[in-house]
Formats: C-alpha cells, structure tokens, sequence
C-alpha cells in the first residue's frame, strides 16, 4: 500500500481490516489466489493503477503514521 504497487492478502482479520478495498482471496484456497493473481496482472493499467494506488496509499499514510501508532501505543499502555 504504501509503495503504490499492487498487493494481494488472504481474507483473514488482520490483512483484511487494513486493506480496505485491496484486492483478497479466500484464505486456503490456491484456486482463488491464482484467479486473483491472473486478473491482477491482467488488469495492469498503468493510469487506473496509480489513481487507484494514490489513494489506497494516502488512506495508508493516514491509518499507519507511525507517529500516531506510537503516541496510541504510549497513550493505551499508560492508561
């Protein structure tokens, strides 16, 4: 997400509440990997891609400063 390239995750908890609308497949299912994979590649447009990828990026910025992580991280634990 962050270096605006295309990514793929499995749709267990963790990669799937990060990702928002990234692309996913079913966990364990090498079928739908590959299917995911394929149409990835396949769907490779360069202009759509960095539209697409600019905006996964910035809510990525926004979501993961790590700036923010650490002051929560301080804030939560010294609670």
């Amino acid at each position: 997400m962050i270096a605006k390239v295309p990514f793929l995750v499995s749709n267990i908890d963790g990669p799937i509440e990060i990702i928002n609308n990234g692309s996913f497949f079913e966990f364990g299912d090498f079928k739908d990997c590959s299917i995911k994979i394929n149409e990835i590649i396949l769907n490779n447009n360069e202009f759509g891609n960095k539209k697409r990828f600019s905006n996964i990026h910035k809510n990525a910025i926004k979501k993961f400063d790590i700036f923010k992580t650490a002051k929560n991280y301080i804030k939560n634990y010294l609670a």
